[in-house]
């Protein structure tokens, strides 16, 4: 029987694959109640439906390029950051766990029933470039708090 050298195992063990997502033309969907981690980039030229979420859940830079289609649910938590990379549209819930969502030339939209939650310092989306972010609004609106900042100081 061979036995593979140990320093080997040990390469494998220490050195996880990043896992990236593309949506490439299909359908896809992701069930109410179940996540989809991403630890990679992740692009769609399609719509995301399903009440499900999207989980950017990395320790290095992630690029999100949705190509100006729709996310359900979408959850950060990278303190490393998301560099958006296209203009793009959250239909459910944005929710910020850990990091910035930096969008430099491209909009980032809220749907009219979309809610935003976790944000505050080191938790926002950076409108560091020509970029914007965007809420729409179907009726009166009391209070909207838009989860702006700069650096790490949130500025709603």
């Amino acid at each position: 029987m061979y036995k593979l050298p140990l320093f080997i195992l040990f390469a494998f063990s220490f050195n996880p694959a990043k896992s990236q997502l593309t949506v490439n033309g299909a359908s896809f969907s992701i069930q109410s109640g179940a996540t989809v981690t991403v630890m990679g980039d992740f692009s769609s030229n399609k719509n995301i439906s399903g009440l499900g979420k999207i989980l950017l859940k990395g320790d290095t830079v992630q690029h999100l390029n949705m190509n100006e289609f729709s996310i359900p649910n979408l959850e950060i938590d990278n303190a490393d950051s998301i560099l958006l990379t296209s203009d793009a549209r959250i239909s459910n819930s944005l929710l910020f766990t850990n990091g910035i969502v930096h969008i430099g030339e491209y909009n980032l939209t809220l749907a009219d029933i979309a809610s935003v939650s976790g944000m505050g310092a080191g938790k926002f989306v950076e409108t560091d470039g020509t970029g914007q972010i965007f809420k729409e609004i179907s009726a009166n609106v009391s209070s909207t708090e838009i989860p702006v900042g700069a650096g790490n100081l949130y500025r709603p």
